[in-house]
């Protein structure tokens, strides 16, 4: 998805290291979450998808306020 449109800044902090890390698997989660929507026929798992697409989102949406709020 690519939402860092610049080049991370070099950290010793793990903290901030676990921040982006955790910030791109869930953006790798999300590609993944709607991917799985997208092909779903099944009216329960489109359900469970939708589901799991809104929990992805909001989780990306707090990782990205906490990378902000540390000016990455």
């Amino acid at each position: 998805m690519g939402l860092l449109t610049h080049p991370p800044k070099t950290t010793t902090d793990p903290h901030v290291s676990d921040l982006i890390d955790d910030l791109h698997q869930t953006q790798h989660d999300l590609a993944t979450a709607y991917s799985n929507l997208e092909y779903m026929t099944d009216p329960d798992l489109i359900d469970y998808y939708i589901y799991q697409v809104k929990a992805v989102q909001m989780r990306h949406k707090f990782l990205l306020a906490k990378v902000k709020q540390l000016n990455l």
